[in-house]
């Protein structure tokens, strides 16, 4: 989680809450989606990383 931290520039607080599922500012989301994809996830066509 550290790094994921680091590279997003999102705070580990905010990843956490993330995934306890609470909400979030959607450049957290963006932030979060665009590090994972430069890492090689792949979303779903049609998914939109930014909509709760």
């Amino acid at each position: 989680m550290d790094q994921l931290s680091r590279e997003s520039a999102v705070s580990v607080q905010a990843i956490q809450r993330f995934e306890a599922g609470y909400e979030v500012r959607d450049v957290t989301r963006l932030a979060l989606a665009f590090c994972l994809e430069a890492q090689g996830l792949v979303f779903f066509p049609g998914f939109t990383p930014a909509a709760a």
